[in-house]
């Protein structure tokens, strides 16, 4: 008023207010002022712990665990279509053994061993918007260390299958691509 600040009489919490200030002007004493200042700090870093735990903490742990539940139910689909193809080229005579399918699972933090390092196999990643890639290699660790290197895709948990060679695993991945979509991925 008339140029000068008129006090409310009331702290409110706001950083672009003039209430400290106000405060001082009219004799607050100044340690009273600096408790207030030190109360607002804390309540405002409480607030936005609230917001960051009550918003990102439990869409990401429903994320978790939906990424979770899509990899185990697409392991158990790829093993499947896998082993029915495996089985069939060896009754064909397409491979000299009847190869066992088994689906390993990387998580987010992990890496696969060194023993894939050379040897064909397929692999699936889940991306974080949820959907599937997947891909073959005969490199599965610079594989996935070249996704995970892509914006966005340093977390992505995988499974892969070693299958017995390149062709195979060509044929495998193009059988993956057609038909984990026809059974809802």
């Amino acid at each position: 008023v008339n140029g000068r600040t008129k006090p409310t009489w009331k702290l409110i919490g706001c950083r672009e207010s003039l209430a400290f200030e106000t405060a001082q002007n009219e004799g607050i004493p100044e340690a009273i002022i600096r408790r207030a200042e030190l109360y607002l700090t804390i309540k405002d870093a409480q607030t936005d712990l609230e917001k960051i735990d009550s918003s990102t903490s439990s869409s990401h742990v429903m994320l978790s665990a939906e990424r979770q539940r899509l990899l185990q139910n697409a392991g158990r689909a790829v093993t499947i279509i896998c082993q029915r193809k495996l089985n069939e080229l060896y009754v064909q005579k397409c491979i000299a053994a009847l190869a066992e399918i088994s689906c390993v699972t990387v998580d987010s933090k992990e890496q696969p061993p060194p023993s894939t390092i050379g040897t064909s196999s397929v692999y699936v990643l889940v991306r974080p918007d949820l959907k599937l890639y997947v891909g073959q290699t005969d490199d599965l660790i610079g594989r996935v260390r070249t996704h995970r290197s892509s914006e966005g895709m340093q977390d992505v948990p995988f499974l892969y299958v070693v299958v017995p060679g390149r062709s195979v695993a060509c044929l495998l991945e193009t059988l993956l691509i057609n038909q984990l979509p026809l059974q809802g991925f």
